[in-house]
């Protein structure tokens, strides 16, 4: 992912297995490539990489494809800024909540702290903000 070639994306996203599984003692894991990765998602070094990653094409086609599975299946919760437009424009129910980005920030320090991970507000108001614009 380094030089962001779109060729490197699609070599990913073809060989890359993905799984969500629930269990009753954890909750929602995912799995990739059959190892378990829940943990890390919120991860500072994840984190920054979100919304270069997730304003690719190949990766939101991906990313749509796998929704649009899971809504398929039924009995789903999803959110998300492009679940409501563009992978489920016709889903029974929408609800939509709003909070300002310092509320988000707090919220994901709180989550962060949660799961022992260390985080700085004002890099977390700024991810959130530069997320929102893709």
């Amino acid at each position: 992912l380094q030089n962001g070639k779109p060729e490197n994306f699609d070599y990913l996203i073809n060989n890359t297995k993905l799984e969500l599984t629930y269990g009753e003692v954890k909750g929602q894991r995912i799995l990739l490539d059959n190892q378990d990765v829940t943990d890390y998602l919120r991860e500072n070094d994840v984190t920054h990489h979100v919304s270069y990653v997730a304003s690719k094409e190949p990766v939101r086609s991906f990313a749509v494809k796998i929704q649009k599975e899971l809504a398929a299946k039924k009995g789903i919760v999803m959110d998300g800024r492009y679940i409501g437009t563009v992978v489920l424009p016709d889903a029974e129910l929408k609800v939509y909540m709003i909070a300002s980005v310092a509320e988000r920030a707090e919220r994901r320090q709180k989550e962060n702290e949660q799961r022992g991970i260390e985080s700085n507000l004002e890099q977390l108001k700024e991810e959130i903000e530069a997320r929102d614009h893709y």
